[in-house]
């Protein structure tokens, strides 16, 4: 079906988006070199990460607009949103950045487009992989301001190689199952 097309194209910006945001990490953040992180090379991965996310959002939400269960799956991503805020924050004094948001934001997209690409039908290893993403994010997510420099700069890279292998997976697995 055609709204599959999107969500697999969605997805395949996605996994653009993740990895050029793993490169601009590297290049703007890297304890090794001090660089303006929105100068020079930075600058031209941010943008290229800009647009490839963009793109993906686009393509996932018009692929998933008429999923049945879109608001419920955003509702209880928001509640996880807002509980691990509180969780992060209050227990274990985490300051809030931005990452906290993407994580959750990619699991409910995530999960959102499975829903929709599989129609009910997926395969049990996609939520698993998006699962399995999101926790060893949000464990990456606690442990960054614990860590030496070094360590912390490349645990920040985890969750985007993580969240780039899931959406190409679900990419893959809509083309050669769905489409």
């Amino acid at each position: 079906m055609i709204f599959q097309k999107y969500i697999a194209a969605g997805q395949g910006f996605l996994t653009l988006c993740c990895l050029f945001y793993a490169a601009w990490w590297y290049v703007a953040y890297n304890p090794k070199v001090n660089v303006n992180p929105f100068g020079g090379t930075a600058a031209i991965l941010f943008w290229i990460t800009f647009a490839c996310g963009i793109a993906a959002i686009y393509l996932n939400i018009y692929g998933i607009r008429n999923l049945a269960d879109v608001k419920q799956i955003c509702l209880i991503g928001g509640a996880a949103y807002v509980i691990l805020f509180a969780v992060t924050v209050f227990i274990f004094h985490r300051p809030l950045t931005a990452e906290l948001f993407l994580i959750v934001a990619f699991a409910t997209l995530e999960t959102a487009a499975i829903f929709a690409a599989f129609q009910g039908n997926f395969p049990t290893i996609l939520i698993l992989i998006v699962a399995v993403a999101t926790i060893l994010s949000m464990v990456a997510y606690l442990l960054y301001y614990n860590l030496d420099e070094v360590k912390a700069f490349y645990l920040g890279m985890l969750p985007l190689i993580l969240d780039a292998i899931g959406a190409a997976v679900i990419s893959i697995f809509i083309f050669k199952f769905n489409l």
